[in-house]
């Protein structure tokens, strides 16, 4: 295997976030705390839209959102629709050791406020109003035994999972957003057959096959990992019940989709 800086800055910084949310617990203290509490209810009370980048989503519903002037979260190759729209999301995000290996420059440049895990930060250069937060490891990493965490406190940190879209929910909660409607999950992938060799991933693959809203969201054999349906239904019934327990409700909007943890709604009839 090559050798990769980037990498070891990558273990290390996610072992390191791990053991500062055990601190930030137990004492209240840590890495990014004021920085990343001011946005604790920043939004209360106001809906909040959570972009999902699969093929059901539209240029249409994005300036929909633009109309309306919504709070929305988005995230990963989102900007590859930004020549087509002047919607921009309220906030973004991006997890992936992939994604952030292959569009650190591309993400450097988006004039948003951004949240990243600590263990991305060596990607990055540009660092304003980018706020990173600690990696709160699942209680379970093994199937069928994976048990995914919802964290309530930036601070703290948060779970990242094996979807975006479960980190984008606990971002909204954070902010206060009620109710939570998601767009563009589609939940549903065609996965090629070849697997590919990375330095990070056992399942990379190549080539996207008609998986997002946009051509070319993966350029002609760019590694990405592979998704993992199971692990995303289990992290999204978490999610789902978090949110009903705080009193508020998550409400899938998408245009087509299979995911079925939350309440059906169609995007025409939401109200403002």
């Amino acid at each position: 295997m090559k050798f990769s800086w980037f990498w070891v800055r990558y273990k290390i910084e996610k072992s390191r976030s791990r053991l500062h949310a055990i601190i930030y617990k137990r004492f209240g203290i840590g890495r990014g705390f004021k920085s990343l509490h001011k946005f604790k209810n920043l939004e209360k009370g106001k809906p909040c839209f959570i972009i999902g980048n699969g093929p059901s989503l539209t240029v249409a519903d994005l300036n929909y959102l633009a109309k309306n002037n919504v709070v929305s979260i988005a995230s990963n190759k989102i900007y590859r629709c930004f020549d087509q729209t002047n919607w921009r999301p309220s906030y973004y995000t991006v997890a992936d050791y992939l994604n952030a290996e292959n569009d650190g420059r591309e993400i450097d440049e988006l004039n948003v406020i951004k949240f990243i895990p600590y263990s991305l930060k060596s990607f990055f250069r540009n660092k304003n109003n980018v706020f990173f937060f600690n990696e709160l490891p699942a209680h379970s990493d093994n199937p069928p035994e994976y048990v995914p965490r919802f964290s309530k406190d930036a601070a703290e940190g948060f779970h990242v999972g094996h979807s975006v879209t479960h980190l984008n929910i606990q971002l909204a909660n954070f902010l206060g957003c009620s109710p939570i409607y998601i767009i563009g999950m589609d939940g549903k992938y065609n996965i090629p057959d070849q697997r590919v060799d990375h330095k990070v991933f056992d399942a990379a693959v190549a080539s996207d096959f008609g998986n997002h809203f946009v051509k070319n969201y993966y350029a002609e054999g760019e590694k990405w990992a592979e998704p993992r349906p199971d692990l995303i239904e289990i992290e999204h019934d978490l999610d789902n019940l978090s949110i009903q327990e705080g009193g508020s409700q998550i409400y899938n909007a998408s245009r087509k989709t299979v995911i079925k943890s939350f309440k059906r709604i169609n995007l025409s009839d939401i109200r403002f």
